[in-house]
């Protein structure tokens, strides 16, 4: 069983220490690292200029954008409140935010970071928040002369009177992505792209407070960034820093020579002494880990809903690769989490990006003890670490998606499972389909749309083969840290899609590793728990002959099979030709990983009984490259290697063709709007149709020379911001290119006028008066307050407030709201009505009133309405209890039974008893039925005694009048 030490919670100070530390890391000693590296620093910079196009395009290269995240979110009970910063680069006007918020106390603004010249720490106060319902917001512009030599590392938000470095509410601080950028701005020295429409070379900075944002550390010199000294100083820290922990890093669970993750026969090779099994031999960690589910299933335990109760508040998940990272974390989310890590998408904390997963990796798998204290059991990483070990990270694996589409494979089965894989639809059931692309485009971790998804499968309901074990194992909800009442466990159960080009040499499978191989993996998608879940019915339902997956089990494994082996085959070259001219230390690191992936490819084609014909080729490269290890020569080693190329280039041509199937045909593109020689104005949205035989790659949209947009799926528009370009005419021109590189363009003429066609001001305040009630008036219960609102262009709304107290807003005339008086205390009370106009222009009127809602006391002849004259005088009752006989009473109501519509009155000198039916009459003012009727009631009338006549009532005074 998984035994359990003393309970330890963690407190809210432990996570503002981890905080503190996170802000105020002192960066360690910048040694020159070797710039020779595992990780390739050209696939690094291919994401680089891919994010570059998909987020700067015209005026937003001068805004720096920060999300503003608490901190604790994935280590404490789920909050939703989050935010955002703002700096325009070029004004400095700058704009924080916060949404969800749940405290009402006013919030400051702080800028932390270090001045350039001595190093010192230093903080720039921006601004007080002043929370107004669930939201915050401040708008201040900075001043140069403030910031002279001051970088930044993070905007902090913090109750006053609380030292912005000793604590934080919410931070956000630069990406790496955004930390190139600026520097790059910076080199080159360019003038303001929003003014000129392009990159141009000037003396000055263009944006002058872009010398906020701090370049990345370790791999400045004259020339800028070196980006291969920052990749190697990442993969130093990955595989050699422990942080200050328990002897963990990030390579004890991301192992090289395992495709960057472990599995249970990997992790039976380690000695007892590494560190992954720290909770086998170190007390104080007992419980970091279950070694029964960590050994037999390759299992890693993860406080990822909250670490209040760490010993019991968990999931068990799988250890997923780092290969590939930048084609699988993308995200449309404006708010965190920004990327998609981790199993579930939120696999990290703060702002939930891949910067903040190395944070959260040190507190959850580094520490100490359970305690979790930052400065204690572990330290956290300085921003400059951060950044080497993102760019490491992203470094590793493909730059691309292949095209399917442009795939012919030569093993039948796997080709099979190629068009099954690609098929989306049934086509009204004329075709097999097992839809796979839908999820994983060409076979990646992205949808059509471009970026990584969640999707909720039923994968968590599938028979795991560790509950044999009597393991304690929860239920993982996936995305999000809510308690779900009706599956238990946190989350929403969506999950992310994984890229499925590594899959194959990855095994086993899912989040908890449930699918020991390739087989059982796709085996499950044929699943009742699969076909039961959203995405199953999502998939059902929109295909157009109601045909579920086709599920071939064998084709789709050996197509999975074929393309993981074509990617290491991509791999192990391009290892191999780094390789190349290297001295022996840095030649061996890189042979030692192409003959891994080697290695994997004689073991996946041997597990799918695939390509015999090319197993000696691949052998005689894998003997090739243990030769050129032991090469005493540089020369030898190259020659080696270069016949290891062949070797499997010669296989590759056994296993996909590369020869047929060459497209040539170039797609056809028209720009459906704006109309050629049109005149634009504001934003005008740009749409385009592009089609090709096998597919559309990406459409590039120009305006003159400069690229205002580059759209990899459909529908291809863009709401075009034609104020980043002056006045006069433009071409617009649309770049389609399909997957193998054929492209065509098509060129309009429009003319852009913001001039002309600006709209004139409206700074002409409306009117507003008072219809009802009028000064002065005395109002009680509930009063209709009507008001007559004009203006010269258009009223949006009127805001109705008594004592400053909201009581409605109404958006179309007539502008009348109901007062329900016997919310405020009686007296006198101010009314304001307030009209907004379309343009914002604001009028108020006001008034006095008085509320008196006080009882009305009266007689019997001083009430309202009062009652017609009973017979005089009453007669004297004598009539025996229970009786009805004819006549006329008048006395006071001591009781009545609803159920049995019966009344009991005091009259004269007994109780008379009078039934109530369906003929009685209420005449009075005070009751129309008896369950308005209450003791005390004095009530009058007469009775009779035969049946069918008229029976009538009347009581008009309060009770005990």
């Amino acid at each position: 069983m998984f035994s359990k030490t003393k309970n330890r919670q963690l407190t809210i100070g432990v996570l503002v220490a981890a905080f503190v530390l996170l802000l105020w890391s002192m960066q360690t000693t910048q040694q020159t690292p070797k710039t020779e590296s595992i990780g390739n620093s050209a696939t690094l910079s291919a994401a680089y200029e891919k994010w570059k196009t998909t987020h700067f395009q015209g005026r937003e290269a001068r805004v720096l954008n920060i999300p503003l995240t608490q901190f604790h979110k994935a280590f404490r009970a789920q909050t939703q409140a989050k935010g955002s910063a703002s700096i325009d680069l070029l004004s400095g006007d700058t704009r924080v935010e916060l949404i969800n918020l749940k405290t009402k106390d006013v919030l400051d603004a702080w800028l932390l970071g270090k001045v350039k010249n001595d190093g010192k720490e230093k903080k720039i106060y921006l601004g007080q928040l002043t929370p107004q319902s669930d939201h915050a917001s401040l708008n201040m512009t900075l001043k140069a002369s403030d910031l002279s030599g001051f970088s930044m590392s993070k905007i902090v938000i913090e109750k006053p009177g609380k030292e912005a470095a000793s604590a934080g509410l919410f931070y956000g601080s630069p990406t790496l992505f955004q930390r190139l950028y600026y520097e790059e701005i910076r080199l080159n020295s360019h003038t303001d792209i929003t003014a000129q429409g392009r990159l141009a070379k000037s003396n000055q900075p263009a944006l002058p407070f872009s010398l906020l944002v701090p370049a990345p550390a370790f791999a400045q010199n004259a020339a800028g960034v070196d980006l291969n000294a920052l990749v190697a100083k990442g993969e130093d820290l990955f595989f050699n820093e422990t942080f200050g922990g328990n002897g963990r890093t990030c390579g004890t669970c991301h192992r090289a020579e395992n495709n960057f993750t472990i599995d249970p026969a990997f992790i039976a090779t380690l000695p007892a002494n590494d560190p992954l099994f720290v909770a086998e031999y170190n007390p104080d960690l007992v419980n970091l880990e279950n070694p029964v589910l960590m050994r037999e299933y390759g299992l890693i335990l993860a406080n990822i809903d909250g670490a209040e109760d760490p010993e019991n508040k968990f999931v068990m998940r799988s250890v997923s690769h780092t290969l590939g990272l930048s084609m699988s974390i993308q995200s449309s989310a404006t708010t965190p989490p920004m990327q998609m890590t981790g199993w579930s998408g939120d696999g990290a904390p703060g702002n939930g990006t891949l910067r903040d997963f190395s944070t959260g990796a040190v507190i959850q798998h580094f520490t100490k003890t359970l305690d979790r204290v930052a400065g204690v059991d572990f330290r956290l990483p300085s921003d400059a670490e951060l950044d080497a070990l993102e760019a490491f990270m992203l470094s590793l694996g493909r730059q691309s998606d292949p095209n399917l589409n442009n795939l012919h494979l030569l093993n039948p089965d796997a080709e099979r499972g190629r068009l099954l894989f690609l098929a989306e639809d049934s086509k009204n059931r004329t075709i097999q389909a097992a839809k796979c692309n839908i999820c994983h485009r060409n076979a990646g971790a992205l949808t059509r749309a471009g970026e990584n998804s969640n999707f909720i499968t039923g994968v968590e309901n599938m028979p795991h083969p560790a509950d044999i074990t009597g393991e304690l194992r929860p239920r993982d909800g996936g995305f999000g840290a809510q308690f779900n009442g009706t599956t238990g466990g946190f989350g929403d159960n969506s999950f992310n899609t994984p890229s499925l080009w590594e899959a194959a040499d990855t095994a086993p499978y899912f989040h908890h590793n449930g699918a020991a191989t390739l087989e059982e993996a796709i085996a499950f998608y044929d699943s009742a728990e699969f076909k039961n879940s959203v995405e199953g019915q999502r998939l059902l339902l929109m295909d157009t002959g109601g045909q579920e997956m086709a599920i071939e089990v064998d084709a789709l494994a050996a197509f999975l099979r074929v393309i993981n082996v074509i990617e290491n085959i991509r791999s192990s070259s391009d290892y191999l030709t780094r390789a190349m001219g290297q001295s022996t230390r840095n030649a061996k690191k890189l042979l030692n990983i192409a003959k891994s992936d080697v290695k994997d490819i004689l073991r996946v084609l041997g597990e799918g009984e695939l390509h015999e014909n090319t197993w000696s080729d691949f052998r005689e490269a894998k003997n090739l490259i243990t030769s050129a290890k032991k090469a005493s020569d540089v020369a030898t080693r190259d020659g080696l290697i270069a016949q290891a190329m062949d070797a499997i280039q010669a296989a590759k041509l056994m296993i996909v063709d590369t020869t047929q199937q060459i497209d040539n045909e170039k797609p056809s593109v028209a720009i459906i709007s704006p109309a050629s020689n049109s005149t634009v104005a504001s934003t005008t949205t740009i749409e385009v149709s592009a089609v090709d035989n096998v597919g559309i790659d990406s459409v590039v949209l120009l305006a003159g020379s400069m690229e205002i947009a580059r759209l990899a799926a459909e529908p291809f528009s863009l709401d075009w911001d034609t104020t980043i370009l002056p006045d006069g005419p433009v071409s617009l021109t649309a770049i389609a290119t399909d997957g193998n590189g054929n492209s065509q363009n098509t060129t309009i003429l429009v003319t852009i006028d913001n001039v002309t066609s600006l709209p004139a001001v409206d700074v002409v305040q409306p009117t507003i008066s008072f219809i009802a009630p009028s000064m002065n008036e005395v109002v009680a219960g509930t009063r209709m307050v009507s008001v007559n609102a004009l203006d010269d262009v258009a009223i949006d709304h009127v805001i109705f407030t008594v004592d400053q107290t909201d009581i409605g807003l109404v958006s179309v005339p007539p502008y009348e709201q109901a007062w329900d008086t016997s919310q405020f205390a009686d007296g006198v009370h101010q009314i304001t009505v307030t009209a907004v106009d379309t343009s914002n222009n604001t009028a108020s009127a006001s008034i006095a009133t008085t509320v008196d809602n006080a009882p009305v006391v009266c007689t019997v002849y001083s009430c309202p309405n009062p009652p017609p004259p009973s017979t005089e005088p009453p007669p004297v009752q004598s009539m025996p209890s229970g009786s009805s006989p004819d006549g006329e009473f008048s006395g006071v109501l001591e009781s009545k039974n609803v159920t049995l519509s019966t009344l009991t009155i005091a009259s004269g000198n007994g109780l008379l008893t009078l039934t109530i039916t369906a003929d009685t009459a209420f005449m009075g003012s005070i009751a129309n039925n008896i369950d308005n009727l209450l003791v005390g009631h004095v009530v009058q009338g007469e009775f009779f005694s035969a049946t069918n006549e008229m029976v009538w009532i009347e009581a008009d005074l309060p009770p005990g009048l």
